[in-house]
């Protein structure tokens, strides 16, 4: 029976076979060379940290091939990842599938899994800081989810938010509501539409894909599919 860091393992060192770079009118060995290097040590770091957040999890009743699966693919996004910062909340969320893992009757955990990976891949890091800001101001907003007029509710602080995401992330206004509006594409943020008296149409809220995205981040073994 294989534990997880070594089923990660064999999932990354697959990966590292087919790595392969396009010829170039560089010494092509050479430069491969330092390409897989680079990739490895990105492999080593997601590993260190998988070590560490599944040390308490026995494997013994469960699929192997599950956690091969989801390990090689999220290994797969490790290979156009660049940012430590990224990597690591990768091997987070592959941490939480982990926990999450049942003996029997993992699809659609794990197919929730490939659909959360794929948004995270496709999701700047600043992108993510920027949701993660509008969702502390959110929680603590009790009145927002039940609210007839969501609009009233996050004006409140609406302001605030716009001001610290310009501080926490140093980036102008025009570019905070920029990423806002590219966000609307991704099912993790909603403009509010509608003829409101002096609204300008630049407000918006967190859906329930992105409390999906942060419920899922969560080391719950009794998470619900």
């Amino acid at each position: 029976m294989k534990n997880i860091p070594t089923l990660v393992r064999i999932a990354a060192e697959s990966l590292i076979k087919q790595v392969s770079i396009p010829c170039l009118n560089v010494n092509v060995n050479t430069f491969t060379d330092i390409y897989k290097k680079f990739q490895q040590e990105k492999f080593n770091f997601f590993l260190d940290e998988v070590k560490r957040g599944t040390a308490d999890i026995s494997i013994q009743n469960l699929n192997d091939y599950d956690i091969l699966h989801t390990a090689y693919l999220t290994q797969q996004t490790l290979l156009k990842t660049r940012q430590q910062e990224k990597i690591k909340l990768l091997a987070d969320l592959f941490i939480s599938y982990c926990h999450k893992l049942k003996p029997e009757h993992n699809e659609k955990l794990t197919d929730k899994y490939e659909f959360i990976l794929q948004i995270i891949e496709n999701l700047s890091l600043q992108e993510f800081h920027l949701l993660n800001i509008l969702y502390s101001y959110e929680i603590q907003s009790l009145s927002l989810a039940s609210a007839d007029n969501k609009l009233i509710e996050l004006s409140k602080y609406w302001d605030e938010f716009i001001a610290k995401a310009i501080n926490n992330l140093n980036i102008s206004q025009d570019y905070v509501e920029a990423l806002l509006t590219k966000l609307n594409g991704t099912g993790l943020y909603q403009t509010i539409t509608g003829m409101y008296l002096g609204y300008t149409g630049n407000k918006g809220h967190l859906t329930k894909l992105f409390y999906e995205l942060i419920n899922f981040l969560q080391k719950d073994p009794d998470y619900a599919t």
